[in-house]
């Protein structure tokens, strides 16, 4: 039995077309995707896109006088309090 390795860009392949391609080869007895999982990759675009929009918000209320944007040891002290808890 032979092995192959391939190497494929994430950002060009999802997991089911990976296997799709995979699925097309003669002789194939098992695949494996090892990697980092497209899940987690989705989950992180979701969490940038929420703290995206948090400071987007936040700006906007600063602008409209609303409340005020946190100085820089302000927002130091309350990450360094969230990461304690």
């Amino acid at each position: 039995m032979t092995q192959i390795l391939v190497t494929i860009d994430e950002r060009d392949a999802t997991a089911q077309s990976i296997r799709r391609a995979i699925a097309m080869l003669k002789g194939v007895v098992s695949t494996s995707l090892f990697g980092p999982e497209i899940r987690k990759k989705a989950e992180q675009e979701q969490y940038v896109q929420h703290s995206l929009e948090t400071a987007f918000d936040e700006v906007h209320r600063a602008n409209r006088g609303e409340t005020r944007l946190k100085t820089a040891d302000e927002f130091l002290k309350e990450l360094i309090a969230d990461t304690a808890v």
